[in-house]
């Protein structure tokens, strides 16, 4: 990857960092209150779960962001965390962020969709 092509993701993911700060949610979202009406309490209720998934993605991507941002410190930008092989530089601009390759981060969904020991019944 070339050093233009480098410093390009870094300021691209400085200023996500920057947005994601503009734009957290407001806390209020998540507040608790007291309304008479049942109907009432689940909607509300149902706002608020969203609200803090919401602020749950937001924050792993910030996480994911700044650890990327790490990364450039190291010298390990753009270089896959699992077989060591460059990324390629359209899947950092789609995801700056990206730690795998596209296989090894295929082979890791997999390995979230997929439990390890699956349970089977014994021939018969």
């Amino acid at each position: 990857m070339e050093q233009a092509q480098r410093e390009a993701l870094k300021e691209v993911l400085k200023r996500l960092i920057e947005e994601l700060a503009r734009s957290a949610h407001s806390r209020e979202e998540i507040a608790i209150e007291n309304v008479p009406d049942a109907l009432d309490l689940v909607q509300l209720a149902g706002q608020r779960e969203m609200a803090l998934r919401q602020v749950e993605s937001e924050f792993s991507k910030l996480r994911s962001i700044r650890d990327a941002l790490a990364r450039f410190e190291d010298g390990s930008y753009g270089v896959c965390l699992d077989c060591d092989c460059e990324i390629s530089i359209n899947r950092l601009r789609a995801i700056p962020w990206a730690e795998y390759c596209v296989p090894c981060q295929e082979a890791a969904d997999r390995k979230i969709r997929e439990p390890e020991h699956a349970w089977t019944l014994p021939a018969a």
